[in-house]
């Protein structure tokens, strides 16, 4: 296991990595950012290696769950551009990187998490 030190939006990674954890990063990211994350990720795993998103994921009616649209009004106000997202944005922005197989798994908290498998 590696833990990289650096500021996430530089994109530098390294190459050839099994899996990708992005835990309660994305809701402090504008979607722009997002999708810039997201591909340099792809280019930092394997062909056929996991991304595993958790964060606070909103239904598609953007208001529900509570925690999740309360949290995303908060990242509105602390942030340069961070929101909570629903799963047709992270569908989209996995999309887009080249990740196939995503799919969206409820958790018991306030949490869930996407995962995708790099092309």
């Amino acid at each position: 296991m590696d833990f990289l030190a650096g500021d996430l939006r530089e994109g530098r990674f390294g190459e050839g990595y099994d899996l990708a954890l992005v835990s309660a990063i994305c809701h402090m990211l504008s979607p722009a950012d997002n999708a810039a994350l997201l591909g340099a990720l792809r280019r930092a795993l394997a062909p056929g290696a996991l991304l595993v998103i958790s964060d606070f994921i909103l239904d598609e009616n953007r208001a529900t769950p509570s925690f999740a649209s309360l949290f995303g009004i908060n990242m509105l106000v602390g942030t340069g551009g961070g929101d909570s997202y629903a799963e047709s944005d992270y569908r989209a922005w996995l999309a887009a990187a080249g990740f196939a197989e995503v799919r969206c798994l409820a958790l018991p908290g306030p949490a869930d998490l996407v995962v995708g498998i790099r092309r």
